[in-house]
């Protein structure tokens, strides 16, 4: 078995919505989202990785793993397994969306793949 960790989102502060694209060889992902430091007025940050066309980089389906939002500090571990469903070779969509008034979220996002 391989296990390979890939850091999608780097520990620094987001003000507005953002994406990020990752290509992954594995069966089984793990998320880790990291909340460090969370400002603004109802602040709320939602994240989500998608599967999507390699060529045409088109959302294929629906979400891999969708994380509950976040509204403060917190760590929340999501994981996709499905032995029908290779992610092999895959490139991932990671969306954070992030709403309120003056919205200001530090996080880290961490990939664990496993092939």
């Amino acid at each position: 078995m391989t296990v390979v960790e890939i850091i999608a989102h780097p520990l620094q502060a987001e003000t507005i919505t953002g994406n990020k694209f990752v290509s992954v060889f594995a069966n089984a992902l793990k998320s880790i989202l990291n909340v460090t430091v969370v400002s603004g007025t109802t602040p709320s940050m939602t994240v989500k990785i998608e599967q999507v066309d390699p060529v045409s980089l088109t959302v294929i389906g629906t979400p891999v793993i969708t994380h509950t939002a976040a509204t403060g500090v917190t760590i929340e571990e999501k994981d996709f397994f499905d032995a029908t469903a290779r992610l092999l070779g895959t490139v991932l969509l990671i969306t954070w969306t992030i709403t309120g008034t003056t919205p200001s979220f530090t996080f880290n996002l961490t990939l664990i793949a496993k092939d």
